[in-house]
């Protein structure tokens, strides 16, 4: 994981959490879906790639689970919630 992707991903975490305090009072949600590796026709899987690649299905069951519980300033892994 290189330095950018990891400061980028802190930013976004960070900004969920401090959005989510700030309109908690109007009732506003803020909350971000992390959908890992997904497998689409633009994204295939190159030869001699390590790691897993999972099917679209994974981030709508992230996304149901994000609809399902009311929840703000949360970080939802799609991979982790399809393994559930």
């Amino acid at each position: 994981m290189s330095f950018g992707f990891a400061y980028s991903k802190f930013a976004i975490e960070s900004l969920t959490a401090a959005f989510a305090n700030q309109y908690e009072a109007k009732k506003l949600r803020f909350n971000v879906l992390v959908p890992g590796r997904t497998l689409t026709t633009g994204f295939p899987l190159l030869d001699g790639e390590i790691g897993e690649q999972f099917s679209p299905d994974h981030v709508a069951a992230g996304l149901l689970c994000m609809l399902d519980i009311d929840m703000t300033g949360e970080v939802i892994d799609a991979v982790q919630e399809m393994k559930r």
